[in-house]
């Protein structure tokens, strides 16, 4: 009886100690999260007049996340404007987003990640962090060819928990001349 006793303490001790460990990290796995996100989601080619693409979080309001949304634009001349954002609608300790700019490769029918950028927001002692958002340009891209974003969101809870989304919009063309 005491050998069994022993035993299963033993079991006990190890399935505790494996799951303090499994739990010590608050970072997100960026890339796991990328490929389980975006898995099944398909980003049609836009027509050449269409100037810009817009996508809200696919998934039903969050526990914690209110939207989620990523936005790619011609800005024309071969300038690829991006805009993204993630609402709370609770106050949050951190707000992280990665952003990924995918450009369509013909010979190979599918899209090809070119670049990739991440924020992160905390709340300072006394502040409330409810909402972020980024919009920005980028120039250093060949026109000529159809781009997406996709974007994935996080939020961390002041009592540790994490929750995410994923949005990705539409490939759109980036002219060399005007929008």
């Amino acid at each position: 009886m005491k050998k069994k006793l022993k035993i299963f303490l033993s079991v006990i001790f190890c399935l505790v100690m494996f799951v303090n460990t499994a739990f010590a990290g608050e970072e997100i796995n960026w890339k796991a999260l990328e490929a389980k996100m975006f898995a099944n989601k398909i980003s049609t080619l836009l027509p050449e007049g269409v100037k810009r693409s817009k996508a809200f979080s696919s998934l039903q309001r969050g526990e914690y996340i209110g939207s989620s949304c990523v936005e790619i634009s011609n800005e024309g001349y071969g300038t690829i404007g991006i805009y993204a954002d993630t609402l709370a609608h609770v106050a949050v300790k951190k707000i992280q987003m990665k952003i990924f700019l995918d450009r369509w490769d013909e010979g190979r029918k599918d899209w090809i990640n070119v670049k990739e950028f991440k924020f992160t927001y905390e709340a300072g002692s006394g502040e409330i962090l409810n909402s972020a958002s980024e919009s920005f340009t980028v120039d250093d891209q060949p026109a000529g060819y159809r781009y997406r974003v996709r974007g994935l969101h996080g939020v961390w809870t002041y009592d540790g928990k994490t929750e995410t989304h994923g949005t990705m919009t539409d490939g759109v063309l980036i002219t060399n001349g005007p929008a």
